[in-house]
């Protein structure tokens, strides 16, 4: 084999890894965990905890066969979690690979590594530390500074804690958005596209909250003592006054309608082009099935696993923009039938020159 620290070495071991799969965790993976378990389950034939446990696992290698790593990962965690057996630690490891995951690829192999110890064959412990150094190059570490201290810091929409924190947050190489706010709700984010073993440095600089709650103008004081700051006023009924000129709760009701109906445009054409992608790789996979032993089945199925990946994100857009239009068309239609029953508008007052709001109807 290749020197497993050549990247092109690298992405043929991750290649092979996705496509079979079966192999690394059935014929390696099976014949230490099983071997640890099977004893333990014989002995303690009644005990039903550990049953229950070496069932998942049983489950976990039955769904690796077919390629169902997600659910696979989850019967693993699940058999660890009923019985924290180091060996179970390398399938899990070995899901999270096959996931794309290598943070928590890494973390679960050095706690096979340093839980087994002894107990692992040579061989095996040699492959692990082989795959911890290819999977290590595909993280990177980043050091986020965040002031004033105290914010909430997210990355890709997950709590990461409060700052400041402790230790570098190490991502996979990729896009990620970090944001961070403060109690008051001032936010800040931005976007990140990291590389494999990068080291980055983030500071986010926000205002302090103030301690101290700002004296808010009366309506005698009105604009004429802050003409920066806008107010609300909520005015008598509109009495029919022509000479005042308004914008009726109606139309932004077929505003938010149109948008809404824009956007289901847009989940349907988003959802048509998607489908043809899912028959194509539903086709690929059917003939990578057929012909696994082609020269080229490794590259290709490797090609297919990612376009099977980019069609998931994409279901994930048709699903957002089918919830975004649904909101507004609901939104608008709610809208309209107000307006017919109740009248209300938004007017502007012109002895205020525009700069102060008033809510007229009939309610």
């Amino acid at each position: 084999m290749n020197d497993p620290r050549h990247p092109s070495a690298q992405l043929v071991h991750r290649s092979e890894f996705q496509v079979r799969l079966l192999v690394s965790i059935l014929l390696l993976g099976a014949m230490t965990s099983t071997a640890a378990w099977a004893q333990p389950i014989e002995r303690e034939s009644e005990d039903e905890h550990r049953q229950a446990a070496h069932q998942h696992f049983e489950r976990g290698l039955a769904l690796a066969t077919q390629y169902n790593y997600a659910q696979a990962l989850q019967e693993f965690l699940e058999a660890y979690r009923l019985r924290p057996h180091f060996a179970v630690l390398y399938n899990i490891g070995q899901a999270y690979i096959a996931l794309g995951l290598p943070v928590d690829a890494v973390a679960a192999l050095e706690h096979y590594l340093a839980a087994g110890k002894e107990e692992i064959p040579a061989e095996r412990a040699q492959q692990v530390q082989s795959q911890v150094a290819a999977e290590k190059a595909l993280i990177a570490e980043v050091t986020l500074t965040v002031n004033p201290s105290g914010a909430a810091i997210q990355i890709d929409g997950h709590d990461i804690g409060r700052a400041p924190l402790a230790d570098p947050v190490r991502l996979a190489a990729g896009k990620h958005l970090i944001s961070v706010a403060m109690p008051d709700g001032t936010q800040l984010s931005r976007p990140v596209i990291l590389q494999g073993t990068e080291q980055l440095a983030l500071t986010f600089e926000l205002p302090a909250v103030s301690q101290t709650s700002p004296k808010l103008p009366t309506v005698n004081e009105g604009n004429r003592s802050n003409p920066a700051m806008p107010q609300l006023r909520i005015s008598a009924t509109n009495n029919g006054n022509e000479s005042e000129p308004s914008i009726r709760v109606s139309t932004l009701g077929y505003a938010f309608g149109i948008v809404g109906l824009a956007l289901g445009g847009a989940a349907l054409g988003d959802y048509l082009w998607n489908r043809g992608r899912f028959e194509q790789w539903k086709s690929t996979h059917a003939e990578l099935q057929a012909n696994q032993q082609a020269p080229d089945y490794p590259q290709r199925q490797v090609a297919n696993n990612d376009l099977a990946g980019s069609i998931q994100n994409a279901s994930h857009v048709t699903v957002g923009l089918v919830a975004a239009s649904s909101v507004l068309l609901a939104t608008g239609v709610t809208l309209v039938l107000v307006d017919r029953h109740k009248r209300p508008s938004l007017v502007v007052n012109p002895q205020d020159r525009g700069m102060l709001l008033s809510l007229g109807g009939l309610w």
